[in-house]
């Protein structure tokens, strides 16, 4: 379960960004940014949930005092269908 996802839409580029943050029960998230294509932005959301919940992994076998959390902008791909993101969490 994630604590906090947000989809929306860039204002300029009009792209789908999505921000999952897996737990901030050891300290503030931490985390990057993927700028990758996908066939669908819900495949965007999918990888930003799974790669946040490995952050979370990640820093607890570090010992850091933080959490995980990703960003996904999901570029449409090769045979992409557009979809309109719902802007609300998942």
């Amino acid at each position: 379960m994630h604590e906090h996802v947000v989809i929306r839409r860039g204002v300029r580029s009009g792209l789908p960004i999505v921000v999952a943050v897996h737990s901030t029960a050891l300290g503030q998230a931490i985390g990057g940014c993927r700028v990758a294509q996908f066939p669908h932005w819900r495949d965007g959301l999918s990888d930003a949930l799974r790669l946040s919940a490995a952050m979370s992994d990640k820093c607890a076998l570090a010992g850091l005092p933080n959490g995980g959390g990703k960003t996904v902008v999901a570029l449409p791909g090769q045979g992409a269908r557009r979809g309109r993101p719902s802007g609300g969490a998942a």
